[in-house]
């Protein structure tokens, strides 16, 4: 009994570098864990889904462009009506150049 109670300090220091030793070692175990198979073989799915989604979003995209530009082409009064937007800017403010401070 006596042998016991003298171990007790020594096993109370040594407590923290063993339960160190064993935290590591636990550790390392789980890095090395290789993943399921099954998730391996959905990855593929999910990247075949991504490049169906994006190509979906690509076709909406140019389709979009394709109705814009028609438009564009449909109004060529746009390109005259912002003409006149400049010429009456410019207007604006050379009649405020000309201004004089009362």
């Amino acid at each position: 009994m006596e042998l016991v109670f003298a171990a007790l300090p020594f096993l109370a220091f040594l407590a923290c570098p063993l339960m160190m030793v064993f935290c590591l070692f636990s550790m390392r175990k789980m890095g090395c864990a290789t993943p399921p198979l099954s998730t391996t073989q959905q990855e593929p799915k999910r990247a075949a889904e991504r490049v169906a989604a994006l190509q979906q979003q690509l076709t909406a995209i140019q389709a979009e462009l394709t109705t814009l530009q028609n438009d564009k082409v449909q109004a060529p009064g746009a390109a005259l009506r912002g003409a006149e937007n400049q010429m009456i800017d410019a207007a604006r403010r050379t009649a405020h150049a000309t201004r004089r401070p009362a």
